[in-house]
């Protein structure tokens, strides 16, 4: 029997379209890739200024992104010219999807926490309610009859 290798390198080739972006401005938008302890992760940005004193540059921007525990985290960046960034081109209605994405997420824990909270007003009102009768001498024991536990077997 004869031995055969398949050369597989070949195989699999990425395919993407290159887009570099040139110019960052106010209000432009991109994605930005993330990489922390559990993978990657995508944010998607927009640029909220552009500062340059003719030797530095730095842009600040508010960055969009789902997380695990919140649902959506929304946050104020400044990147300084000696980071490298992982920025990538998005469009104005893919960062609107992203958006709706992240109201949906924010209108549910906004109803989740309401009503959690309607919940806990509820306990502390009967809470209230109890201590009210408590302090006004209105609670009373049950009527009860004290006495020797006699078996039926006996």
């Amino acid at each position: 029997m004869r031995g055969y290798t398949l050369d597989t390198k070949h195989l699999v080739q990425a395919s993407a379209t290159a887009v570099t972006i040139t110019t960052l401005r106010e209000g432009d938008v991109y994605k930005r890739l993330n990489k922390d302890y559990s993978g990657y992760s995508i944010s998607f940005g927009v640029v909220t200024s552009v500062l340059f004193n003719g030797e530095d540059a730095a842009i600040t921007a508010v960055e969009y992104s789902t997380h695990h525990s919140d649902g959506f985290k929304i946050e104020s960046k400044v990147f300084g010219g000696d980071v490298e960034l992982l920025i990538f081109h998005a469009t104005k209605e893919e960062i609107e999807a992203h958006l709706d994405e992240l109201q949906r997420s924010a209108d549910y824990a906004v109803a989740k926490a309401e009503k959690d909270l309607s919940t806990k007003q509820a306990a502390r009102n009967d809470l209230a309610y109890a201590y009210a009768i408590s302090a006004g001498k209105g609670l009373t024991e049950a009527q009860h009859v004290t006495g020797e536990v006699v078996s039926a077997s006996a």
